[in-house]
């Protein structure tokens, strides 16, 4: 349990003080937020993508249920395809930065794959950026 961060009890609950009351709230909300995530990569037009996504959490045998770094790795998966599809929006990017908190507070793993994932976001946006403000050139023959 070396790798868990302050709020490793997230992560692995045990019935001591109100450790496992806090914990259940905890996990019944990030799963919410889970399917909420689903629900909007499932309204963005990808119905193909969302299915593949559940499916993969079907084969994946409970992982993302017993291993906080594997869930909460999942929804910034879901997180960056969202925001790859709508740049602009800021919930998303607010719900980004409440996931890579959490993970980093709870297990660190989580976290590191949050930050690449957050660095692909930015080159993209840099490359979207470049592709827009670059002018226009016109070779006259």
């Amino acid at each position: 349990m070396s790798t868990y961060g302050p709020l490793g009890y997230l992560a692995v609950p045990q019935h001591l003080a109100p450790n496992l009351g806090i914990a259940v709230a905890v996990h019944v909300a990030v799963w919410c937020l889970f399917l909420y995530l689903l629900l909007l990569l499932w309204e963005s037009g990808s119905k193909a993508g969302s299915l593949f996504f559940v499916v993969g959490l079907i084969c994946s045998n409970r992982l993302c249920f017993y291993y906080w770094d594997y869930l909460l790795s999942a929804m910034a998966i879901l997180a960056l395809l969202l925001l790859l599809k709508r740049p602009e929006s800021v919930s998303l990017l607010v719900i980004f930065a409440a996931l890579a908190g959490l993970s980093f507070l709870v297990k660190f793993t989580g976290f590191m794959l949050a930050m690449l994932l957050l660095t692909i976001y930015a080159a993209s946006l840099l490359v979207q950026w470049r592709t827009v403000a670059a002018p226009k050139r016109v070779l006259w023959v």
